[in-house]
């Protein structure tokens, strides 16, 4: 159920995702974004991509359920097209003025994320993805 709720209303239509989501404590009714760790809301922020890209792989893993693989890879597509292949800045939508703070955590997460879906998918992509990670990673 956690993993289902997390695709429907934390990730996007074009698979960037929110630090948060509301629901009512009185009735479960969905009230809307949040943030308390992206830059804002309608940010993208890069930590919660990772663990989504992660957290849907292992939900695959245990469940079997094809959408949680095909959405951890469409995670990750996104996720390495917003950071060029290296280690991130903690939210790819911040405004010109904002510090780019790289995070290697994000980055690290991520790379936890590819091993787990190449236990379940052989593709030369991830093996890609995860290369370019690392050699990132090592620069720190």
């Amino acid at each position: 159920m956690h993993a289902d709720t997390t695709m429907k209303y934390f990730v996007r239509e074009d698979y960037s995702v929110m630090h948060a989501y509301r629901f009512s404590e009185e009735t479960g009714e969905p009230i809307g974004e949040a943030n308390y760790c992206g830059y804002a809301n309608g940010s993208h922020w890069a930590r919660g991509t990772s663990w989504a890209i992660y957290g849907f792989a292992i939900a695959y893993g245990y469940t079997g359920k094809t959408e949680y693989m095909d959405m951890a890879m469409k995670l990750l597509d996104k996720f390495m097209s917003e950071c060029g292949g290296g280690v991130p800045v903690w939210d790819f939508r911040l405004p010109a003025f904002a510090e780019k703070a790289l995070d290697t955590s994000s980055a690290a997460i991520t790379l936890c994320g590819i091993l787990e879906i190449e236990k379940h998918k052989k593709n030369n992509t991830f093996h890609k993805y995860k290369e370019m990670l690392r050699a990132s990673l090592e620069k720190y």
